[in-house]
């Protein structure tokens, strides 16, 4: 029977900072998550022995992993532990430079993701409070520059855009800034509002923002650019796209995915509800397998795999394909 034997997941999140540079119109780090910190080296620590068991690590959950100083230092930590595990995080792309860039390259960095959430400079910095759009572009081209002076393929690159009501007509114009880029990856994620006002934003629900779904995914096809999308109305066989995998936040707590990792406020088409933060143990306290094998993390997983979702699930717009692009093997 599935989980009846003790398991270990390949892929990990480690959520090495809860703070951030920006003011996203999007984000609800800043209002609810109370502890804005970046991970210990302690808690880094605690995660070392299982490395090379982890085909995948990323360094970001919630917020912007460069604000974590130790980055870089936990990157070496890792391909020098574990050459074989990927290494990988998002990023507003904002606080990189030369130096920090060259570095990502050198040390084997495996997939970085840009968050472009507009093609022009007046929508996405809009949306990205305080950002620099000219800045951002000017960092994903030193990015290519640097990765031909130094002959690597790695990492590779990769656009998020956040699609709402606001930005949707300019994700044809991704597609092409993309080309520009040399960026053969752009991944769509749908909004999950955390207000009244953002929840005013959702694509999900009706048909108008089609047709910019279709004619990106056109350009895509054209251009030879992988687009992943999420859908526009919800999945009747729904799916856990997390049940496999494990979360680490900034103080050690073991959730089972980002939308449990913190107490938040969220709208369901038009409807307040709550995240409520679920933890299955803290590895400074509790070893990490041991935490993962566990009889009540084993359960929870259970009820995953069975599609019988608890109640902290209720209403999660991931499962049904709302906010993420969804995998169809699930």
């Amino acid at each position: 029977m599935l989980f009846e034997k003790n398991t270990f997941p390949k892929y990990m999140t480690l959520d090495i900072s809860s703070t951030c540079n920006l003011n996203c119109i999007i984000c609800s780090l800043k209002k609810y998550y109370k502890n804005k910190s970046i991970m210990p080296e302690q808690v880094f620590k605690e995660i070392t022995p299982i490395i090379p068991k982890l085909d995948y690590i990323d360094l970001n959950c919630n917020a912007e992993p460069l604000m974590n100083k130790n980055l870089l230092s936990y990157l070496k930590q890792i391909k020098s532990i574990s050459p074989k595990t990927k290494v990988g995080f998002p990023t507003n792309g904002t606080l990189l430079n030369e130096r920090i860039i060259k570095e990502l390259i050198l040390n084997d960095l495996d997939i970085i993701r840009f968050s472009i959430d507009g093609s022009t400079k007046e929508t996405f910095e809009s949306i990205r409070k305080t950002a620099d759009f000219d800045k951002l572009i000017h960092n994903i081209k030193l990015f290519n520059q640097l990765k031909k002076k130094f002959h690597r393929n790695n990492p590779q690159i990769t656009i998020v855009f956040l699609a709402m009501k606001k930005n949707v007509k300019e994700l044809p114009l991704i597609i092409d800034l993309a080309e520009k880029l040399k960026i053969s990856e752009v991944a769509v994620l749908g909004l999950e509002p955390y207000s009244k006002l953002m929840s005013k934003e959702i694509l999900y629900g009706n048909s108008e923002s089609k047709k910019f779904f279709d004619l990106a995914m056109k350009k895509a096809l054209s251009k030879n650019i992988h687009l992943q999308l999420p859908v526009l109305n919800s999945y009747m066989n729904q799916s856990c796209i997390f049940k496999d995998m494990f979360f680490i936040t900034v103080e050690g707590d073991v959730v089972p995915c980002p939308l449990l990792s913190y107490d938040r406020e969220f709208y369901y088409f038009g409807k307040k509800f709550l995240h409520k933060k679920k933890i299955f143990g803290n590895i400074l306290n509790k070893n990490l397998e041991s935490i993962w094998n566990s009889k009540k993390y084993k359960h929870f997983r259970k009820l995953l795999s069975k599609k019988k979702f608890p109640k902290s699930c209720k209403h999660c717009l991931m499962k049904e394909g709302l906010i993420v692009p969804f995998d169809e093997s699930i």
